[in-house]
């Protein structure tokens, strides 16, 4: 599918969506990243002198969640981006 058709077929309350689904995904629990933790977890441990002060979660990335922004404020600040790429004055 082009760009095009994509934006031409998604509706602004779907790109909405999508953002809002990205943003709690990002902070999800996935599988990978235990396996690759666990990965560096183990390659460490065989290189130091006290191995068992290594943990897991230390090698599990943490994000910092941004505060919520409520709906209507991302659709206002959506439509005020387009107006200015079409050059609609307010």
């Amino acid at each position: 599918m082009s760009k095009q058709r994509c934006q031409d077929e998604t509706t602004s309350t779907e790109f909405l969506d999508w953002m809002q689904y990205l943003d709690d995904d990002i902070n999800a629990f996935h599988r990978e990243d235990y396996f690759l933790a666990q990965i560096a977890k183990v390659f460490v441990q065989a290189n130091v002198k006290n191995p068992k002060n290594i943990k897991l979660d230390d090698y599990l990335v943490k994000f910092k969640k941004p505060a919520p922004v409520s709906r209507q404020k991302k659709l206002q600040s959506m439509k005020s981006s387009i107006a200015s790429w079409l050059g609609i004055k307010k």
